[in-house]
Formats: C-alpha cells, structure tokens, sequence
C-alpha cells in the first residue's frame, strides 16, 4: 500500500536526482537528492500513519510544509539569482511566510492542516515562477528553452502550485467522492496529476542539468 501513484513518481525523481546531480557542482542542485529523499519519506510515512496505525498525519504534513516552503523558495531564488541585482526580498519574504505558518498551526494546532498558510506559499511561488518567465523572456541572451534545466524545473513548480491553490480554493467541492461518482474524492485524482506533472517536469531538468554538465566537461 506504500507504492501509490505518488509515491511511485517520488520515487522514479528520486532515483533521476541520485543519477544526475550527485556529481553536480552546485550545492543547490545536489540539495534536491535530500529533499526529494525527505518527500518519499513524509509520504510514505503519511500513508503508514493513515492506513495502517488509523491515526491522524496531519501534524507531519503540516511539519513537512516548513521544510517544503523553505527549500522551493530558496530554489526558486536561485533561478532568479542570474536576473535579480539584490537578495534582501528573499529573506523578507521568507521569514513572513514563516511567520504565516507558524502563527497558523500555533492557533489552529498541528492537527489541523494549515491551508491558510498553504495557499499564501502556493500564491507566492506562482507569483515568483511567473516573474522568473517574465525575466526570461526580457533576457537578451539566447537560451535553448528545451533543453534548459531551470527552465523546466520552475515550470513544473507553476504547474504545480498553480494546481493545488486551485484545490485549496474549491476544497469543500473536491473532497466530496460523489462527484461525478468517483471511486475516489476528485482532490485526490488531481493531486495525483499534479504530482505526476511536477515529477515529471523535475526529472527533465535534472537530465537537462546532467546533459549540460557532460557537454560543459567535453569542451573543456
């Protein structure tokens, strides 16, 4: 019961990251071996929590969110790092995030999920990947988007969270299993696609990275 479709796609990220960034010179690429390793961890031990002891996740999700908001945001600060002259809006913005979520599960608890807090980091990193394009697309210099490694690995980051905030806007509509008469609640066949695209953009760019590196290593 542990190999669901997300955790399955975690995995096969996983296994992409190990393959391709081990090597890598930049330390932030490599942190995406740990956090992806953390993922099929959280995930698993969420489904272990819920299927089989009966007992509430919710407290290890909301956990999980501290790690998952400070690691993608850093990420995304790094792509943008080539186009942006100062990095003081990086640790305002960080730390009122933080403050969100800690403010959020102080006053609700750790077993309520913080889905205010959810949806303002989902906002945030919509914002910030649309801000990358838009920087971009304004570069002069020529980039092989198809082949570029940040480029693919913010994209499935939009998508992504693009996704999820619409979730958490129409949540009370998508946990209903009736819809439609799914076997299975509609937020949870989203999410699942959701998951699949984000993974799926994630690997690309990690073989884009490796491939770049390899090409970087021959001409040198």
């Amino acid at each position: 019961m542990l190999l669901t479709v997300n955790t399955t796609i975690e995995l096969i990220c996983f296994l992409v990251a190990c393959i391709c960034l081990h090597r890598d010179n930049s330390a932030a690429w490599r942190l995406m071996i740990p956090y992806l390793a953390l993922v099929c961890l959280t995930e698993m031990t969420g489904i272990y929590l819920s299927k089989h002891l009966h007992v509430s996740n919710t407290w290890l999700y909301n956990a999980y969110q501290y790690i998952e908001l400070t690691v993608i945001w850093s990420f995304l600060y790094f792509n943008l790092k080539p186009y942006v002259k100062t990095n003081n809006w990086y640790y305002i913005i960080l730390a009122a995030l933080w403050v969100i979520f800690v403010t959020e599960t102080y006053i609700r608890g750790w077993f309520v999920f913080a889905n205010i807090s959810a949806s303002v980091m989902s906002v945030v990193f919509i914002i910030t990947s649309l801000y990358y394009f838009l920087l971009v697309i304004r570069d002069e210099a020529y980039l092989q988007l198809s082949v570029h490694a940040p480029f693919w690995w913010v994209s499935g980051t939009l998508l992504y969270y693009f996704g999820s905030t619409a979730s958490n806007v129409f949540f009370d509509f998508l946990v209903s299993g009736a819809i439609m008469s799914l076997p299975f609640p509609v937020r949870y066949i989203v999410f699942n696609i959701l998951n699949v695209l984000l993974y799926c953009c994630w690997s690309y760019s990690f073989i884009c990275r490796y491939r770049q590196r390899n090409s970087f290593s021959s001409l040198v």
